[in-house]
């Protein structure tokens, strides 16, 4: 059965800082496999007037409501989400620790510039010189400087590289499951 994408809800709620709009939707726990509702908040409706203001600041955020769903293919986003819990973390807790300023120029970069342009292609979709052609064209109308680009193209390709880890892993799981014996002819 194939899973349906979700976009959510909005609501507004009471909260300290004062009226917020909340992003609701629904998840399934791992415990236990219910669906339960889960709620991000978005921002205060001061800041976001409006239903269709909330809405703009939900897409901007690129927050992860779905599951990846392998067999539809992994997005360049789903690699991005993959990518920031797994190495966009304290150093006690990455494998290959990184600077706190790293992880903030990484996680910036990544936010305001490769997810409104990538997020949503499918990963093994995008050729390294359709990249190359997007850093030529960003250099020449927003007048960026080469080691910007450079730090463009590296978080880029570090999340991709995070990517061979998953399937790899991914990989070893099938052929373990596949070499396994048959319980029936024990």
């Amino acid at each position: 059965m194939s899973q349906r994408r979700q976009r959510g809800w909005l609501k507004t709620e009471s909260r300290i800082a004062g009226e917020t709009w909340v992003l609701h939707f629904r998840t399934t726990r791992k415990f236990d496999g219910r669906r339960v509702e889960n709620k991000i908040p978005i921002g205060l409706v001061r800041d976001l007037p409006d239903k269709r203001t909330a809405w703009n600041e939900v897409d901007r955020l690129h927050l992860p409501i779905n599951p990846v769903d392998s067999r539809r293919g992994v997005t360049f986003g789903d690699l991005v989400l993959h990518y920031a819990e797994h190495e966009l973390v304290e150093r006690s807790e990455s494998i290959h620790p990184k600077a706190h300023t790293t992880i903030k120029g990484y996680d910036r970069v990544l936010r305001n510039r490769l997810l409104p342009k990538w997020g949503s292609r499918i990963a093994l979709g995008i050729e390294p010189l359709e990249v190359e052609e997007w850093l030529t064209t960003l250099k020449r109308e927003e007048e960026l400087e080469n080691p910007t680009l450079d730090r463009l193209r590296r978080c880029l390709f570090a999340t991709r590289r995070s990517s061979c880890a998953i399937n790899a892993s991914r990989a070893t799981e099938w052929r373990r499951r596949r070499h396994r014996p048959d319980r029936n002819n024990r």
